[in-house]
């Protein structure tokens, strides 16, 4: 097992957070207590029982709740440090032997040339920075979306950069963690993701008040959000959350107004007056349908807000860790496997955080590679070779792009200009044909799912936590 740096050990009981957090599907979890890890992780998670998804730029909000679904939590916010302790100590309690080289760096990797003899040579080596080689039949890279395994072993990838970081870091809420009434509950137990015109804010509650914040944002914002002082930090998060969101009286706020009454230039060709003729026309017909459209959206968010009312999130009272940025890109290895290595988690596939699906996706790659390992050794079989690794790679890829589209559409249907950092042109043109219509049908789309789509919004909620 090669590591990098000191090895994860269990943080005392009244550490602060970590930095970086998880939500931790059902599925996850259920994994993660089969190999005896989640008993040392559970003392330190914070369920949630409760989603709600809103946008400063329209009136559609979504929510998600446990007792829709019959269950008692959607998930757990779980820190990165006390996952990874939480396994090692696992296969410590389980007896296993485990060499972890942690002191030295890896400099190179070789495959076997020769693909289908079996011998001495069929195998993968790791070279460190000693002058060492380790021997191994299968090779696993669970080193990032940056991984030097998938790269020294050809094996290519396709996808593209978000133009975007998101910036994490732990805060502090106004709430009060004893408190037993059903309002302060829910609260505590709330995730809540806001999608504002730069991309999406989350907050994700932890134990005693704490929450963990992600924000994502075009790369440059990102860099001075990051420089913000502690105050300028939660005064641009509490401005940011608690911000009325856009009505149905936003819709059409970006096209011109009614020109009817604009003179005439009598100097035109009458061609140029036949086009000016009917695009005034073409406004006139467009101002009024946006009325109507105004009058729908209304209603609908009028009815919606009666039957189950949008909340805010607690206000932000306190910074108790530095910001942190990590660069976000949507990346698919062409393939998860070749003879003798196997991909898993940000090594084979990177998502956009925004759907806390990265290390749920990961922890199903490790579960289906052990079910394959583990029936071919049943069997006699030899683990490393590219046809047994194959049923892993059947098994992962397509569900892992399945997830990665879903999500990357969910990005670009909330996306504006300014969510990647287009220049002026890009940015006038959006708004002024473009931001309407899709401000609209996101909405009215989210307000229906929300009210009349149940069923559909529960098998939704289904696949994201692994039960389906």
């Amino acid at each position: 097992m090669f590591e990098q740096g000191k090895l994860p050990s269990l943080p005392a009981g009244e550490a602060l957070p970590d930095i970086r957090t998880y939500a931790l599907s059902p599925r996850s979890m259920k994994f993660l207590d089969d190999i005896g890890a989640w008993k040392y992780i559970e003392p330190r998670s914070q369920l949630y029982s409760n989603m709600q998804i809103w946008e400063s730029l329209g009136p559609g909000v979504l929510k998600f709740r446990a007792e829709d679904l019959s269950v008692q939590e959607l998930g757990r916010i779980c820190e990165d440090r006390t996952i990874a302790a939480a396994v090692y100590k696992a296969i410590e309690d389980a007896g296993h032997k485990l060499d972890v080289i942690n002191d030295r760096k890896i400099t190179s990797f070789t495959l076997p040339s020769d693909k289908t003899a079996h011998h001495f040579d069929d195998v993968a080596v790791v070279r460190t920075s000693d002058g060492q080689s380790h021997r191994c039949r299968l090779l696993v890279g669970a080193d990032g979306a940056a991984s030097m395994v998938r790269q020294s072993s050809g094996m290519k990838s396709f996808g593209w950069s978000y133009g975007q970081q998101a910036v994490v870091g732990t805060v502090k809420l106004d709430v009060d963690p004893a408190s037993s009434s059903p309002v302060s509950t829910i609260v505590r137990q709330t995730a809540w993701q806001k999608y504002l015109k730069t991309g999406p804010l989350a907050v994700l509650p932890l134990w005693n008040g704490y929450a963990s914040i992600v924000w994502s944002l075009p790369t440059l914002e990102a860099q001075r959000v990051k420089g913000l002082t502690d105050d300028e930090w939660i005064a641009a998060l509490n401005e940011a959350l608690q911000a009325p969101s856009e009505g149905a009286a936003s819709v059409g706020k970006n096209s011109p107004e009614d020109d009817s009454a604009t003179a005439f230039p009598s100097s035109l060709p009458p061609v140029m007056s036949l086009l000016w003729t009917a695009a005034r026309s073409g406004r006139k017909l467009t101002l009024d349908l946006q009325k109507e459209v105004r009058a729908v959206v209304d209603t609908a968010v009028s009815a919606a807000q009666i039957n189950d009312p949008m909340f805010f999130p607690p206000q932000i009272i306190q910074a108790v860790s530095p910001r942190m940025g990590f660069p976000l890109q949507l990346q698919q290895a062409a393939s998860y496997v070749a003879h003798r290595v196997a991909l898993v988690g940000d090594a084979a596939h990177s998502i956009h955080p925004q759907a806390g699906q990265g290390l749920n996706l990961g922890l199903q790659d490790a579960a289906a590679l052990a079910r394959v390992i583990e029936d071919e050794m049943a069997v006699g079989g030899e683990i490393g070779t590219l046809s047994s690794l194959q049923k892993y790679h059947k098994e992962r890829f397509a569900a892992n792009l399945a997830m990665l589209t879903a999500v990357d559409t969910i990005h670009r249907v909330f996306s504006t200009p300014e969510t990647s950092g287009s220049g002026k042109i890009v940015n006038f043109l959006h708004n002024r044909y473009l931001s309407d219509a899709q401000q609209v049908v996101r909405s009215l789309g989210m307000l229906g799912l929300n009210t009349v789509g149940q069923k559909l919004k529960n098998e939704m909620a289904k696949v994201a936590m692994g039960l389906k």
